[in-house]
């Protein structure tokens, strides 16, 4: 007799105690899923502990590492053809409610929550972008120096695309890619700056997409790093690269200006040295220290 699959209530709510379950069953530790799958081990975290629900495409790639079948670990029942109405709903498990009159305006058509992850809803816009930053990160993993030309291809991608995204889903990338956070807006705040203008708006939302960049290229974002290692990292740069600083800030001394000043006159030259693999290792705190 045919058969469907069916993604039950249930199985979603069981699906971060799945994700771990899998995790450890292949002798992973977090950090390590993160080198095979480019996926962060922080999301990773959060996809276990209930506090991040996975895109389908994240879900697929942790399969993949795992060895395990989607279906399992999303738990689908299997429901026979003849149980299943023409709308594609088994109604044996829906209680019958007596018809009532009412209008099409009354009607609610949005999406239930917990059905997010079969949907997507509301993160398909971001699912190519996703898929590209997971590219570009497996591809630093494996050393970029190896995979110039996609590299620099995925990054091109990457800016074109992220162009697109309207501000609340800008910010929405911003908290997956776990931009830091004291120098991140709301995508309220983008609204407001381009209700003033229309440049300074897409000015804005241009810094947010090269910092989400970054944090593929060098697996972390700039502004995480505190200030002190960046300036010598640019005096040191400055010298060896030609590093100086643009945008308004003046350099006086020692004074290299903020993050934001910082990251400018960093990103082109780290980039290439990334792509050339002579870039400095940024994830390493001993050498970078993190900004609390």
């Amino acid at each position: 007799m045919p058969t469907q699959t069916m993604i039950t209530d249930t199985a979603l709510t069981e699906l971060p105690t799945r994700l771990r379950q899998a995790r450890e069953d292949k002798g992973l530790s977090r950090a390590q899923a993160e080198k095979l799958t480019g996926i962060p081990a922080k999301s990773i975290e959060k996809f276990e502990t209930d506090n991040q629900e996975p895109s389908i495409s994240r879900v697929k790639t942790l399969c993949d590492v795992y060895e395990i079948c989607p279906a399992d670990l999303l738990g689908m029942d299997v429901v026979n053809d003849d149980e299943i109405d023409d709308d594609g709903f088994d109604h044996d498990d829906v209680p019958t409610v007596e018809a009532e009159e009412h209008n099409d305006d009354d009607v609610d058509t949005s999406i239930p929550s917990h059905r997010a992850l079969v949907t997507i809803d509301d993160t398909e816009v971001l699912e190519p972008i996703i898929d590209l930053l997971n590219e570009l990160g497996v591809l630093r993993d494996d050393g970029l120096e190896s995979h110039r030309r996609r590299a620099t291809r995925l990054i091109e991608e990457l800016q074109e695309q992220l162009r697109s995204l309207e501000p609340v889903d800008l910010i929405k990338l911003a908290d997956v890619c776990e931009l830091y956070r004291a120098d991140c807006p709301t995508a309220n705040m983008i609204e407001v700056v381009f209700s003033e203008s229309m440049d300074k708006g897409q000015a804005y939302c241009g810094k947010i997409e090269e910092r989400i960049i970054d944090t593929a290229v060098f697996g972390i974002d700039l502004y995480e790093i505190e200030r002190k290692p960046l300036v010598a990292l640019a005096e040191k740069l400055a010298w060896s690269h030609g590093v100086e600083m643009k945008g308004t800030a003046l350099l006086i001394f020692d004074d290299w200006g903020t993050h934001q000043d910082l990251a400018l006159a960093l990103r082109p030259t780290l980039r290439k040295m990334a792509i050339m693999g002579e870039g400095p290792d940024l994830v390493d705190s001993n050498k970078f220290k993190r900004r609390s």
